[in-house]
Formats: C-alpha cells, sequence, structure tokens
C-alpha cells in the first residue's frame, strides 16, 4: 500500500482504489484491513505526520 501510495503523492486515494489495488479480489471491502496498515504506516513515518484521512474520500500522502 505505501508504494501505491507514493506513486501518487498529493492524491486522494480512496479505500476502495487501494482495496483494489493492494489485495487480491478475496479481500473483504468492508474489513478494516485499510485502516489496521494506515494505522501501522502512521507509526512508521513518526511525525509530522505525512498520512492524512481525507473525511468521505480516502487518503492523502504528504510530500512537503
Amino acid at each position: 500500500m505505501r508504494e501505491y501510495l507514493l506513486i501518487r503523492p498529493e492524491q486522494v486515494v480512496s479505500r476502495t482504489e487501494l482495496i483494489e489495488h493492494c489485495w487480491d479480489e478475496e479481500a473483504d471491502p468492508m474489513s478494516n484491513v485499510v485502516d489496521a496498515v494506515v494505522t501501522r504506516l502512521r507509526r512508521k513515518l513518526r511525525e509530522p505526520n505525512l498520512l492524512h484521512g481525507v473525511r468521505g474520500a480516502g487518503y492523502r500522502l504528504s510530500v512537503a
């Protein structure tokens, strides 16, 4: 997932898009797998928070 976000810096990527491109077709779109991975990425990135949730839209990786 991090690679997918890295090639789309500053673009909002939806949860559905992440599931479609980062997991196999058996992944449950209603599961919290995206949330769990985002939490782990945020811990690895530490401060400042570079991975932002965009309410109702998805996630955006800041490069600044």
